[in-house]
């Protein structure tokens, strides 16, 4: 088909826009030799939200590639994935060998492959909802070849694509900050609550849980936040998700906690969860509500402290004597640290909350970019596109 080379935008389909589609295969499993090459061999797995493809998990050698059904795709294509992760995209910086949950779509000289990378981004969700299958679902070939898409000159494709990948780029950086953010945290959580001989106390002089199991079925409580394990990021604190407790339709009994207390998960404690509650609740029986001793130790102070790497280490250790990793009361007021002065405490959660602060710029970022981008992608990849949709695919 050729298409029109007026500064019109026109809507056709993807067949349309593609020289050809293929898929690739598995070389056999029972020639391990097949897979002890340096060919890579791109599956679902290889697929981690990066725009540009440059290595595998898994290589072949050349005999797997002759005597299988996988194809080698040369580089600056891009590929999908067509079973499973239905949507993912990537273009490929080198070339590389598929298997056959992939399709690599090979570009017209009517589209620019940048482009046709953001447009597949931004029809992931359409997609996957279209995916068929009981077990495994995968979108069928002629209803990926019969998606609509808008066609500007190659000059405004290009210019879309450098826009999104502004932000692309801008995402990058904001992840790259969290980070080093993160990583320059956890290095001051280690030095902070170094082992010290002297002036040291048991967690059981420092905090208490003063609340009781309450139904979250009353009326009392049901329309109450819930807050369980899920609900807290690992390792930052970070709540996100709360619904009420009708709402999660939880039914067991739950710990009430207000804003002066420390929300600890004491399963799996390597998960590091860890929370400020800034809101009165109900919180998972997996979790312990810490109420400080003021006089002594700060609720910011006892936070940080239950994020360190050094009282980490301790849950973990004593959580390795169970089934499913936990720590128990008993074990957890029996951990003895290092307590400075309030003053000293404040101090030292003052530089450590500055990070937090920090992070959670980040974070707002984080969202705030993504929402941008998906905006720019609707708006700069499907507004104004002139309706009409051509179905000869090719």
């Amino acid at each position: 088909m050729t298409l029109s080379r007026d500064n019109a935008t026109h809507m056709t389909v993807l067949g349309n826009v593609l020289e050809s589609i293929s898929g690739g295969g598995t070389p056999s499993r029972d020639v391990e030799s097949y897979y002890e090459g340096s060919i890579p061999w791109v599956t679902i797995k290889d697929f981690h939200d990066q725009k540009y493809f440059y290595d595998s998990e898994e290589h072949i050698t050349p005999q797997a590639v002759e005597n299988s059904s996988t194809r080698i795709v040369p580089k600056n294509t891009v590929i999908i994935g067509a079973r499973m992760a239905v949507g993912s995209v990537m273009i490929t910086q080198v070339d590389t060998a598929i298997n056959q949950d992939i399709k690599a779509l090979y570009a017209s000289k009517d589209i620019d492959v940048e482009y046709l990378y953001y447009w597949v981004q931004s029809k992931k969700s359409l997609m996957a909802s279209i995916a068929t299958g009981t077990t495994v679902k995968g979108i069928r070939l002629e209803s990926l070849l019969s998606l609509p898409i808008p066609l500007p000159p190659l000059p405004e494709q290009r210019r879309i694509a450098e826009i999104l990948g502004s932000v692309d780029a801008m995402i990058r950086n904001n992840t790259a900050s969290k980070t080093k953010v993160l990583a320059l945290r956890e290095e001051a959580l280690f030095h902070t609550f170094q082992p010290s001989q002297s002036n040291v106390l048991p967690l059981s002089e420092a905090c208490s849980i003063e609340s009781s199991l309450v139904s979250p079925k009353s009326e009392a409580y049901r329309l109450s936040p819930h807050v369980a394990p899920d609900n807290i990021e690992s390792a930052t604190g970070v709540l996100f998700g709360i619904k009420t407790c009708a709402e999660d339709r939880v039914i067991s009994g739950k710990y009430t906690f207000d804003s002066r207390d420390v929300l600890y998960s004491k399963i799996r404690p390597y998960l590091r969860k860890v929370a400020l509650p800034t809101f009165t609740g109900l919180c998972s029986a997996d979790m312990y509500p810490l109420r400080p001793n003021t006089s002594m130790v700060t609720r910011q102070y006892l936070y940080f402290l239950l994020l360190s790497p050094q009282f980490t280490m301790y849950a973990n250790s004593t959580s390795a004597r169970t089934g499913i990793p936990k720590i128990n009361r008993e074990e957890l007021f029996s951990y003895e640290f290092p307590l400075p002065s309030l003053e000293d405490q404040n101090r030292i959660c003052q530089a450590l909350g500055a990070l937090d602060q920090y992070y959670g710029l980040l974070k707002r970022a984080d969202t705030q970019l993504t929402e941008l981008k998906s905006g720019l992608m609707k708006s700069l990849i499907s507004h104004n596109a002139q309706r009409e949709v051509s179905h000869d695919v090719v």
